[in-house]
């Protein structure tokens, strides 16, 4: 190839075996006949079973692409200098850090050793290490250093992920988790599209989060499954429910703004929410922003303005933030969290869920990420429908702290306007 390729011109070529052996092999040999070696690409599975996903420990699984180049004539091809056992070492935990922190959660071996391997290419790593030294070994080393595996269960699959055993160690976690932000990707898609097929989802997914974040076929399925239902030709169909709580958003925000005016609050409404329209039980055909008294927010118990200004609602009291609360009808959760940790810790914090999301608050507090900024920053939980029935009843004067964590019963499919009768 060396001898009929033309100089300044490239050899790209694939392979389907994982091992660092044959792939060391293949761009040593490379190197050897004259070419630059420029880059490794790969490209994983487009779809790995939970049981692959889950287990700890693995090897790669998918294709690598070697690019390489014949050098102008006259000039010799440089040679990447092959790393030894420290720098190996290194280089497998930094980038395992480095993973992490971006996936801002606890993250499947595959996916790690996957994105290991062209970085230690890119550095130079293209013969063996004679100790057998190799990712898996390394990783082990490190366990209850840097790292260690959190139990985990996806159906009937149990395993382990790979985490951080003290997040201190990197600032850069105030990430959205991976998994939520595909969440998000997938609802856009679906609000956009209306139906999708699953392979347009995949490619949307891969398109907007390649290399460190490659997202898998599971996390794909199970955002499909929150926020739509298959229908016929292979298509996922955006449920109505979700359009339902996303209008009843503004109603939400409009209601613990009369409650918190009652008690004698001014009011703070989030800049993306202040053009919307009240809705459903408070309809006044007025926007959130005439709901508001206080129109400067310039409090003395909270960082970063920029951020606090964009919380959907908050109470205040001679400059200080009493309660802030965040309507979360579709999607970020993790991101009400950050938001919220902007204010002192002992402001009371409310997440506003509809009933339906229950399973998935659950599943987000089995993060250690998740679970230690809600709980150590006085978060609780409020529920859509429960709030609305109560309101009906009580109107502005309903004490939401006794509302806490209590869901109203499904209401009934032949009657969908009676709201009455259904609290607790």
């Amino acid at each position: 190839m060396y001898k009929v390729l033309k100089p300044e011109h490239y050899l790209t070529l694939t392979f389907h075996n994982p091992t660092f052996k044959v792939r060391n092999a293949t761009i040593r040999a490379g190197v050897f006949a004259g070419f630059e070696f420029q880059k490794v690409h790969h490209q994983p599975l487009g779809q790995i079973s939970a049981k692959a996903m889950l287990q700890p420990f693995g090897s790669a699984q998918g294709d690598f692409y070697l690019r390489f180049r014949r050098p102008p004539m006259q000039a010799a091809a440089g040679r990447p200098d092959e790393i030894d056992e420290v720098r190996f070492e290194s280089i497998v935990v930094e980038t395992t850090i480095g993973l992490l922190a971006e996936r801002a959660e606890p993250t499947p071996y595959t996916i790690i050793i996957n994105y290991i391997d062209p970085v230690l290419a890119k550095h130079g790593f293209f013969g063996s290490l004679h100790t057998g030294l190799d990712i898996n070994t390394v990783l082990k080393r490190h366990l209850n250093q840097e790292f260690v595996l959190l139990p985990v269960k996806v159906g009937r699959t149990e395993g382990k992920l790979w985490w951080f055993k003290d997040t201190s160690i990197v600032p850069r976690l105030n990430e959205i988790p991976l998994t939520e932000r595909v969440e998000q990707t997938v609802y856009r898609k679906l609000l956009q599209a209306g139906r999708v097929t699953f392979t347009e989802m995949w490619d949307a997914v891969s398109t907007e989060f390649p290399n460190s974040l490659t997202s898998d076929s599971t996390s794909i399925k199970d955002a499909l499954g929150i926020y739509a239902r298959p229908v016929s030709g292979g298509y996922w169909l955006l449920k109505p429910e979700i359009r339902q709580r996303v209008d009843q958003h503004s109603e939400i925000i409009a209601i613990l703004a009369l409650v918190g005016k009652k008690k004698g609050y001014d009011i703070w409404i989030g800049k993306r929410e202040q053009r919307e329209t009240d809705s459903g039980v408070v309809a006044k055909g007025k926007t959130l922003k005439e709901y508001m008294t206080d129109n400067q927010l310039k409090v003395s118990n909270a960082t970063n303005q920029k951020v606090i200004e964009n919380i959907d609602l908050i109470w205040i009291k001679d400059k200080e933030i009493k309660a802030i609360f965040e309507v979360e009808s579709t999607t970020a959760m993790t991101s009400a969290l950050v938001r919220g940790s902007n204010v002192d810790e002992t402001v009371d914090k409310f997440m506003v869920l509809p009933e339906e999301r229950e399973g998935q608050f659950n599943n987000k507090m089995t993060s250690p990420l998740f679970k230690q900024h809600f709980e150590n920053e006085n978060w609780q939980l409020l529920y859509f429908d429960t709030l609305r029935i109560a309101y009906t009843k009580q109107k502005a004067k309903l004490d939401i702290y006794s509302l806490l964590d209590k869901k109203a019963r499904p209401q009934r499919k032949k009657d969908p306007l009676n709201i009455q009768g259904l609290l607790f």
